[in-house]
């Protein structure tokens, strides 16, 4: 029996914040908070932040290739996404549900 690789996404750590402070638990806490600096967003309205490990593999056999932080916010029923590389790289941000941030793709 074949098993196509598929990506798949397990929440490593929910971080509930008090303005994104406990979010530092995460070895990519500070690129995600340097993301959503450069976005003019502060730690003040970040509501909650977690954290995925992204996994590809088979059913025998996976390998974290990145992460997510998922960063809800104070203002708007959504979430700003920053996917990341292993190394912590942003390599896309974007914004889902209501968040409408400028400048950025919403993908409801």
């Amino acid at each position: 029996m074949i098993f196509v690789p598929r990506i798949l996404v397990l929440i490593v750590a929910l971080l509930s914040s008090i303005g994104g402070a406990a979010a530092a638990s995460h070895h990519c806490a500070g690129a995600a908070a340097d993301a959503m600096a450069q976005l003019g967003i502060t730690p003040a309205q970040i509501k909650r932040t977690v954290f995925i490990d992204v996994i590809e593999g088979t059913r025998n056999s996976t390998t974290v290739v990145g992460y997510e932080a998922w960063v809800d916010l104070n203002s708007c029923q959504g979430t700003v996404v920053a996917k990341m590389s292993l190394q912590c790289d942003v390599e896309e941000i974007y914004s889902r549900g209501e968040c409408k941030i400028s400048n950025l793709k919403n993908d409801h």
